[in-house]
């Protein structure tokens, strides 16, 4: 006779690295107005488990930054910055899209509606 309770019949992994880290280097105001921020993130290789695939992720590591302009009148701030600067491909979960690079510029306003 089959169980109705879907955990017996699969039990899911943490799906979780055993190690993982991050360093980030920055400043708000490195000079006037302007600030930065870099972050480096590490991912150790692990086992991915899940009712659609299993599989071993490789280990990655990403560069990401940062920098940003404030125009102290205008209560403005432009960021301009990128996620996997180095485009380095890869996965977060089994089964799933690759990932790399991103690229931005943001434009914030503070006390817009004061």
């Amino acid at each position: 006779m089959k169980s109705s309770n879907p955990n017996d019949i699969f039990v899911t992994g943490f799906n979780t690295p055993q190690w993982n880290t991050t360093l980030s280097f920055g400043n708000p105001q490195i000079a006037r107005n302007t600030g930065f921020n870099i972050t480096w993130r590490w991912q150790d290789a692990f086992y991915w488990q899940s009712p659609l695939v299993n599989g071993t992720l490789p280990a990655f590591s990403t560069l990401d930054a940062q920098v940003n302009y404030r125009f102290q009148k205008q209560h403005t701030v432009i960021k301009l910055g990128g996620t996997d600067l180095l485009n380095h491909r890869y996965l977060q979960y089994a089964g799933g899209p690759t990932l790399s690079a991103i690229y931005y510029v943001a434009i914030t306003v503070d006390g817009l509606l004061e």
